[in-house]
C-alpha cells in the first residue's frame, strides 16, 4: 500500500516546485505539508506571488494523496449520514479507498468529474425557530470537497481578517470568547450579538466565483467550484450548507463583501465574527448602534441580513449579561465571569434529535456528548461539574439514547477543555496580532502570529 501511494522524488528539492510537491516521497500528509510549505515559501513576495500558483489548485486537489487524505480525515470526525447511494466511508477498507481515490484523481485531472445525487433533508435550527437545509453527498463528494478544503484553505486563510474564528488553524471558540474578553476588560463593554439569516443559503454562487476568480485567476478552478458549491435543488439555493468547502466558500465571501470594507471604514468598534455568529464590542451604546447601521449597510448590498433589530442585540455585560456562541458574559467590576448559555441543554437535545437520522446513531449521540462537554473549558467550575454532565447525560436519555460515557470521563473531559482554555487565554492576552487596525494586505497577522 505504501509503495502505491509514495512516488520518486524528483531531484530538485525547491519548494516551489510543483513537481516536488507531488513527489514527495512519504505519506498523504506529508505531501500536503510539502503543499503548505510551499505557499509559504511563495507568500514572501505578496498575495501576487501567490496567485501566480492559482492554476497549481486542481491539479493538487486531483492528487490521490490529497484524496486520500480527504477520506482519512472524514473518516476520523465519525460516522455522517450516507448519501443516495448508502455508501458510509467506514466500510471502505485502506485498499478500497486507494482506488476510489486514484479513479477520481483521473476525474478531476481530465475534466470528467461531476458530482452525483444529493439527498435534501430539512432540519430545525438549533435556535428552535424554522428548519435549514442540510445536503447529504455521495461519500467521494465529500471526500472531493475535502480535499479542495485542504489545497485550498492554506493558500487563503492569510487573507481572512484576524478576528474570524471559525474553521481556521489554531482558532475556534477558545479563540473568540478570549478575544472578546479581552475587549471587555478594555473599556468595550456594549456588546451586539447578531446572527445571520440563512447564510449559507444567501450566497450568490455566481458573485462566489467572481470573487474566487479576482484572488485566484484559473478558469479550470472556476469551472470545478461552479461544480461542487451549488447543491442540485434548485429550491434550496446558495451554496450546500453542511459541505466541508461551504465554510471556507463563506469566509471568502464575507471576507470580500464586510471584513475589508469594516476594516477600511475605520470605526471604532471590533468586529468579532464565528462563522455566521456576528459579535460587536464597543465603548458606548451611540458607537454601538453607528457600528450596528454600518454592519447592516455593507451586508445588504452582498445579500445578508440580521435576525435581530439592535434593540434585541445591544447588551451593556457591566448590567446584564450578554449571550454569544453559547455562553453567556458579564463584567463584575474587574472580573469577566462566563457561563453557560440559557438554552445549552435544549440546543444540546436537539443535537441528539439529529443524531437519530445519522449513521451509527448510538455512536454519533456519544460524540456529541463527547464534543458538547469539549467546548465548554471557559465556563468550568469544579463544584459543578459532577452535576452538569449527570444532566447532559439525563438529557441523552430523556432523546432516546441509553449508550452514553461514565459521567467521570465526561467531567475530565471538561476539565481538559478548562486547561486548555486557560492555555489560549493567556496566548491571546500577549498576542497583539488579533487587533490590528487599518485595511487589511498579505500577509495578515493571522498568517504570521501563530
Amino acid at each position: 500500500m505504501s509503495d502505491r501511494i509514495s512516488a520518486e522524488l524528483p531531484p530538485t528539492h525547491d519548494p516551489c516546485d510543483l513537481a516536488w510537491v507531488r513527489g514527495h516521497v512519504g505519506t498523504p500528509g506529508e505531501m500536503l505539508g510539502r503543499w503548505r510549505q510551499k505557499l509559504h515559501a511563495v507568500a514572501a513576495g505578496g498575495w501576487d506571488a501567490v496567485e501566480e500558483h492559482a492554476g497549481d489548485v486542481v491539479t493538487m486537489i486531483a492528487e490521490p494523496k490529497v484524496l486520500f487524505e480527504a477520506a482519512t480525515q472524514l473518516r476520523a470526525r465519525g460516522p455522517k449520514a450516507p448519501g443516495p447511494n448508502r455508501l458510509p466511508l467506514e466500510v471502505l477498507g485502506a485498499r478500497e479507498l486507494w482506488r476510489m481515490c486514484t479513479a477520481h484523481g483521473v476525474a478531476l485531472r481530465t475534466d470528467n468529474y461531476r458530482p452525483g445525487k444529493e439527498l435534501l433533508r430539512w432540519v430545525p435550527k438549533a435556535s428552535g425557530t424554522g428548519k435549514r437545509p442540510i445536503i447529504l453527498m455521495e461519500l467521494e463528494d465529500r471526500v472531493v470537497q475535502k480535499a479542495a478544503s485542504l489545497v485550498l484553505r492554506p493558500m487563503l486563510d492569510g487573507l481572512f481578517d484576524p478576528l474570524s474564528f471559525a474553521n481556521r488553524p489554531m482558532r475556534g471558540r477558545f479563540e473568540a470568547v478570549a478575544v472578546a474578553e479581552q475587549l471587555a476588560l478594555g473599556g468595550h463593554p456594549v456588546w451586539v450579538a447578531h446572527d445571520l439569516i440563512d447564510a449559507y443559503r444567501r450566497v450568490p454562487v455566481s458573485r462566489l466565483l467572481d470573487v474566487f476568480s479576482k484572488l485566484l485567476p484559473c478558469p479550470r478552478l472556476r469551472t470545478f467550484l461552479g461544480r461542487v458549491l451549488p447543491p442540485r435543488a434548485r429550491s434550496v439555493g446558495g451554496i450546500k450548507q453542511g459541505g466541508p468547502l461551504s465554510a471556507l466558500a463563506l469566509e471568502v465571501y464575507l471576507t470580500h463583501f464586510l471584513h475589508g470594507l469594516w476594516r477600511e471604514a475605520g470605526l471604532r468598534v471590533w468586529l468579532l465574527r464565528y462563522a455566521d455568529d456576528l459579535l460587536l464590542v464597543a465603548a458606548d451604546e451611540e458607537t454601538a448602534r453607528a457600528a450596528d447601521a454600518l454592519l447592516r449597510e455593507l451586508l445588504a448590498p452582498a445579500g445578508m441580513f440580521l435576525k435581530q433589530s439592535f434593540e434585541e442585540a445591544v447588551c451593556d455585560v457591566r448590567t446584564a449579561p450578554a449571550e454569544w456562541l453559547g455562553f453567556r458574559f458579564r463584567l463584575d467590576g474587574s472580573k469577566f465571569r462566563t457561563e453557560l448559555g440559557g438554552r445549552a441543554f435544549e440546543k444540546l437535545g436537539r443535537r441528539f434529535v439529529l443524531a437519530h437520522a445519522k449513521d451509527r446513531p448510538a455512536d454519533r449521540a456519544v460524540a456529541v456528548l463527547r464534543q458538547w462537554v469539549s467546548q465548554l473549558g471557559p465556563c468550568f467550575r469544579q463544584k459543578e461539574a459532577v452535576a452538569l454532565c449527570t444532566k447532559a447525560i439525563l438529557t441523552a436519555q430523556k432523546y432516546g439514547f441509553e449508550e452514553t460515557v461514565p459521567v467521570i470521563e465526561l467531567v475530565e473531559r471538561w476539565g481538559d477543555a478548562a486547561r486548555a482554555w486557560k492555555k489560549i487565554r493567556r496566548r491571546v492576552r500577549h498576542n497583539p496580532g488579533f487587533l490590528t487596525e487599518g485595511p487589511l494586505a498579505y500577509p495578515t497577522p493571522t498568517s504570521v502570529v501563530w
